[in-house]
């Protein structure tokens, strides 16, 4: 009777699918779905698709959403600020920068996506007084980045038209 308890226990076990290895299969999957779109755009960058590349985004970020602990979610969500800022989704690209900024501080581009916030502030939106406190803020948080000079210059730069900027340039060059 015993050996007919533990067979059946050890079939009812091993017959249950195990859902580790199942969570791990459909993460799998959703970074191969992930991969083939990303194929996709790259085979074609001369005739991007803005659909194709909104569909991206969409696969990045229902990514990080259903597996906001997984080691790729962050990556995901950094790519698809970066692409929102190629299909002129500025806002969108604001709010996924700033999510990765805010909820992945130990991702290594942390400090680059505050960053781009300001940048995308400042070139894309024109909001330049909240571009100078976003760039303020990442030279006081991360004082040591290879962007702080460029942080540092746009600040010095924000109100200044194209013109005066390639003026100033030239002015520059000419004295070298």
């Amino acid at each position: 009777m015993k050996k007919l308890l533990f067979i059946i226990i050890s079939i009812s076990v091993f017959s249950c699918s195990n859902p580790k290895k199942e969570e791990t299969d459909k993460i799998e999957l959703f970074r191969e779905s992930i991969a083939l779109k990303e194929k996709e755009i790259s085979q074609n960058l001369q005739k991007f698709d803005i659909n194709k590349g909104n569909e991206l985004i969409s696969l990045y970020t229902e990514y990080a959403q259903t597996y906001p602990r997984d080691s790729m979610s962050a990556q995901y969500l950094f790519n698809a600020a970066d692409l929102s800022v190629g299909v002129k989704r500025f806002d969108n690209a604001i709010s996924l920068f700033d999510k990765v900024y805010k909820e992945f501080p130990n991702y290594e581009k942390n400090a680059t996506s505050l960053f781009m916030v300001a940048f995308v502030y400042d070139e894309h939106l024109k909001l330049k007084g909240k571009a100078a406190d976003v760039y303020n803020e990442f030279i006081k948080k991360f004082p040591n980045h290879d962007f702080v000079d460029d942080a540092k210059f746009s600040i010095q730069n924000l109100n200044k038209s194209e013109e005066d900027l390639i003026q100033m340039f030239k002015e520059k060059n000419s004295g070298i």
